[in-house]
């Protein structure tokens, strides 16, 4: 923004995700990922963690 001839410039740590989140505005070289898959994926390998660790407390106690 200084760039551009502004004197008074703030910014704050969520304003890249709110400008870049809106496909209207223009990015350069953007690229996009998929976090919703990502996310599915970090919640399977969380569900079967937890299992292997109730079948290692249920081997430990025999």
């Amino acid at each position: 923004m200084r760039l551009l001839g502004f004197d008074n410039v703030a910014n704050w740590d969520e304003s890249w995700r709110v400008y870049g989140s809106q496909v209207a505005m223009p990015v350069e070289d953007e690229q996009w990922y998929n976090f919703a898959s990502l996310n599915k994926k970090i919640k399977s390998l969380e569900k079967k963690i937890s299992e292997l660790e109730s079948k290692q407390t249920k081997t430990a106690a025999k």
